[in-house]
């Protein structure tokens, strides 16, 4: 039932990310939700992933890996930030305006003509940057050695 339920969210969550892959910033990017890095602080880790567009083949890539380890990503309380040069820019299913988009890029100094990565912590620090996909693994082996996780692993 959980690998159904996982199969069913990754195709949904694929299938949003994918319908707007070439759609030209608008105002279709507009009247949508507004973010920024402020609201996650002290309740989320957050991966930020730039590209030129969501049909860019790392991006694609690196979210097909993420979302397949969704549990995971649950579990460490991340939340997934895509912002894109071309098209409009998602947090985990939602479309973002494109000035947060414009914003969060602007706060993290991020390009968004090539593929990056980039977790911010609880605090809202960058703990970690890659212009190349990471893995799981390896994301998740970060994560674990921070000693707030380390507090959230003993006090659950």
């Amino acid at each position: 039932m959980l690998q159904f339920i996982t199969m069913i969210f990754t195709t949904f969550f694929l299938g949003l990310f994918f319908a707007f892959a070439d759609t030209p910033k608008s105002d279709s990017c507009e009247a949508v939700q507004d973010v920024t890095l402020e609201e996650f602080r002290w309740k989320y880790r957050l991966i930020v992933l730039t590209a030129p567009s969501a049909s860019d083949h790392s991006f694609q890539q690196q979210l097909q890996q993420l979302i397949a380890e969704d549990a995971g990503l649950a579990e460490r309380e991340l939340r997934i930030l895509a912002l894109f040069q071309k098209g409009c820019s998602m947090l985990d299913e939602q479309e973002i305006s494109s000035e947060s988009a414009s914003r969060v890029a602007r706060q993290l100094e991020a390009g968004l003509s090539s593929f990056s990565f980039r977790l911010i912590g609880k605090d809202g620090g960058v703990k970690a940057f890659s212009d190349e996909m990471v893995s799981p693994e390896w994301l998740f082996g970060i994560i674990d050695r921070m000693p707030m996780r380390q507090r959230e692993i003993r006090n659950r």
